[in-house]
């Protein structure tokens, strides 16, 4: 079946598949009600929306000659327009806030299910809704998310549905990457793929909505410049210092720092911090290189630009999560959809090392190696609780997916029947 007959028959489905979405949503919203005691992050949110509601500074300022470990620290990070956002309901009863944005989360997980259906081209099944919620619901990455209160799962649909929209919608598609970049600046390194593939609708969308965005963050009373002061301020380079060298990070800066330096909690492979910048800034750049060689030869080997926008998009994830400097254990519900739904195209397509790989990933990655447990910071328990490793048999397990259906594709044109040079003159 063709994949775009494949995607209007699942959205036919829609309807007949909604008790399934309340099901879903409702099932999810049971097994993590108790996160409703918890919530960290929605309360430094909430707090900055209420400055703003009363005309205060949402990035107050600790006596910056305190010694404090800041990262046990609810401090907003993010730029004023979150919080703005957030601030006409800022005065609202807590429980009933704390109540809507779980309820929010769940709507967000149970919306990757569908929207990774349209991005591989299938109907829904009660199976698959079922191996998906087996498998995810307590994902410890969801875990984590729902307990604090963050954004991540909310990041997650947006950039899936940015992928599931790319094509038919591009503009539609590119204006909800630039809105999630305007609150989440790291999230603007994803514009690469546009940028790499010339795809200019959603690039050029994407890009004048975040110029849109920050423009109106401009006209927004003292608030940007306040935002800027905090971006200089040696409370936010103590924070940024304790996240590279702290323990909840799984970037490739943070695995540097901990391999090649002393400056972290971890014992180093050896004292050498010039291997620490290369392995920071090389890793990234070749894995870079590799990604836009792979995207390249799908384009010459004929693949439709279906598979192109879904493989592509699997490929993107863990590369940006391999290049940027803050990676969190609730960051990795990023690649739910990835993981679940390039698994099972793996097993359609017969292809077992590469659902190994994922397999071996989502395992390592969900261990709930937790650090008060550790004795010592030796590198093996860095393996386990980081899930760095996770990312790397991950990302590798989307090149090999990519590069299975580059060679699939060069067979079906070396065994296909020349054309009749009859049929072409006519």
């Amino acid at each position: 079946m063709p994949p775009n007959t494949r995607v209007k028959q699942c959205e036919s489905e829609k309807t007949s598949s909604h008790p399934l979405v309340h099901r879903g949503v409702a099932l999810v919203f049971y097994v993590h009600h108790d996160c409703l005691q918890a919530q960290w992050d929605l309360e430094a949110y909430l707090e900055a929306a209420r400055a703003i509601r009363a005309g205060e500074n949402p990035y107050p300022l600790p006596d910056e000659n305190k010694e404090v470990f800041l990262t046990n620290l609810t401090i907003y990070v993010y730029p004023p327009l979150f919080a703005r956002l957030l601030s006409p309901i800022a005065g609202f009863d807590a429980t009933i806030l704390k109540i809507g944005w779980l309820l929010l989360q769940c709507i967000a997980f149970e919306s990757l299910y569908w929207l990774g259906l349209r991005l591989l081209g299938r109907s829904p099944a009660r199976i698959t809704w079922l191996f998906f919620h087996a498998l995810a619901l307590l994902y410890d990455g969801v875990n984590t998310d729902m307990r604090a209160g963050n954004t991540a799962l909310i990041e997650a649909t947006i950039l899936t549905a940015w992928a599931a929209l790319h094509l038919s919608r591009p503009v539609l598609s590119g204006m909800l990457l630039g809105w999630l970049a305007a609150v989440k600046p790291l999230v603007v390194f994803v514009l690469i793929r546009d940028l790499v593939c010339r795809n200019f609708r959603p690039l050029l969308a994407s890009t004048l909505a975040i110029l849109l965005l920050y423009g109106f963050m401009q006209l927004d009373g003292n608030l940007f410049s306040e935002y800027r002061t905090f971006l200089k301020s040696r409370t936010f380079q103590r924070i940024m210092d304790e996240h590279t060298v702290g323990i909840y990070n799984s970037a490739t800066v943070s695995v540097g720092f901990r391999l090649f330096t002393d400056q972290t909690l971890f014992k180093p492979l050896v004292n050498i911090p010039l291997l620490a910048y290369l392995f920071t800034f090389g890793a990234p750049i070749g894995l870079w290189l590799l990604v836009f060689s792979t995207w390249r030869k799908m384009e010459e080997a004929g693949i439709g630009s279906f598979d192109r926008n879904r493989l592509g998009f699997f490929l993107l994830l863990p590369t940006v999560l391999l290049t940027i400097p803050r990676v969190a254990d609730y960051t990795l519900v990023w690649l739910l959809v990835p993981l679940f739904f390039g698994g099972w195209e793996a097993w359609e397509k017969r292809m077992p090392a590469t659902l190994m790989l994922f397999g071996v990933a989502a395992l390592i990655g969900n261990l709930p190696v937790r650090p008060s447990r550790l004795v010592e910071l030796t590198y093996s328990y860095h393996l386990l609780h980081y899930r760095y490793v996770s990312l790397v048999l991950f990302w590798c397990g989307c090149c090999c997916l990519a590069w299975g259906r580059i060679r699939r594709q060069s067979r079906e044109k070396r065994v296909s029947p020349p054309a009749d040079p009859d049929r072409q003159a006519t």
